[in-house]
C-alpha cells in the first residue's frame, strides 16, 4: 500500500511540474529563413519535449510588434541592427545576441530563358523589377546595394514592384507579375531551381546581410527558447543552415 502511494505521489509531481518540461517557446524569424527555420522546428521539436510557435514576417515589422508588447521569447532578424537596438531599449538579454547566419541575393526570373536575368538587367530590357521594401526588410536594402553598384538605382525605379518582406517578394517573380526580381539564394535552393535560370549576386557588390538572434526578456526564464538558441549554434544545425544558401561558420 506504501509502495503504491509513493508510485502515485511521484506521478502527481511529474504532473504538476509537466507545463515547466513542456513550455513552448514563441519564435518572430525573418521571412527570408522560413524554408530552413521549418526544418530546425522539425528536428528541434523531434529532441525536445518543448513546442516552437513560429511567426514569419518581414524584419521591421517584428521589431514594430516586439516593441509595441508583441509576446515573442526568441527574434531571429535579417539584420543586426534590430536586435542590437532591442538590446538597447532593454527589451533583450545583454549577452545573447548571435548571428546564426549571412545571407545571400540572387537575380531570377521565371519569364526569361536560362542565364538571361542579369543581362535583362543590365540591358534595363524588361518592365518589372521585384524587390523587398528596404524599410522592412534588409534584403531590400542589399538590393538597394546593388543596384547602386551596378549604376541602376535611379533608372529602374520606375519599374520596381516591391513586396513588404522577401517571401511576398518572391511570390511576385514565381507569379510572374516581375520578370525579374531580387531574392534570397536560399529561397531558390528550396525551390530547387536550376543554377542556369539565377544570378548570384557576388557579395562584394552590397554589404553583408549578417543575421543575428536575440533572446527577448520575455523569453529570458524560458527554458524552450534557450534550448532553442543552443541547438540553432550546434554544429549539425550550422551545417545545414550552410547547406541552404548561407554563409554560417560554427
Amino acid at each position: 500500500m506504501r509502495f503504491i502511494a509513493i508510485k502515485l505521489f511521484t506521478i502527481l509531481l511529474y504532473v504538476v511540474n509537466w507545463p515547466t518540461f513542456a513550455e513552448n517557446a514563441r519564435i518572430v524569424v525573418a521571412s527570408n529563413f522560413s524554408p530552413v527555420m521549418q526544418q530546425l522546428v522539425e528536428r528541434f521539436e523531434q529532441q525536445h519535449i518543448g513546442r516552437l510557435q513560429v511567426t514569419y514576417t518581414s524584419s521591421g515589422k517584428a521589431y514594430a510588434q516586439i516593441i509595441h508588447g508583441a509576446p515573442f521569447d526568441v527574434f531571429l532578424s535579417a539584420d543586426q541592427h534590430k536586435p542590437k537596438l532591442l538590446q538597447d531599449k532593454n527589451l533583450a538579454v545583454q549577452t545573447s545576441l548571435y548571428t546564426y547566419a549571412t545571407g545571400r541575393l540572387v537575380l531570377w526570373s521565371t519569364r526569361l530563358p536560362n542565364n538571361q536575368a542579369k543581362q535583362a538587367l543590365l540591358s534595363n530590357s524588361y518592365n518589372k523589377l521585384a524587390l523587398a521594401n528596404a524599410k522592412l526588410a534588409p534584403y531590400g536594402v542589399a538590393t538597394l546595394e546593388v543596384l547602386k553598384s551596378l549604376n541602376l538605382l535611379e533608372q529602374s525605379q520606375t519599374k520596381w514592384v516591391q513586396g513588404e518582406n522577401i517571401g511576398q517578394t518572391l511570390q511576385f517573380v514565381r507569379s510572374g507579375n516581375a520578370d525579374v526580381g531580387f531574392v534570397a539564394y536560399s529561397q531558390v535552393i528550396n525551390l530547387n531551381i536550376d543554377k542556369m535560370q539565377y544570378w548570384l549576386v557576388p557579395t562584394d557588390y552590397h554589404n553583408p546581410i549578417q543575421q543575428d538572434l536575440v533572446l527577448l526578456k520575455r523569453g529570458a526564464t524560458n527554458p524552450v527558447a534557450k534550448a532553442f538558441i543552443a541547438f540553432i549554434k550546434s554544429e549539425a544545425i550550422v551545417k545545414l543552415i550552410s547547406q541552404n544558401g548561407y554563409i554560417a561558420e560554427y
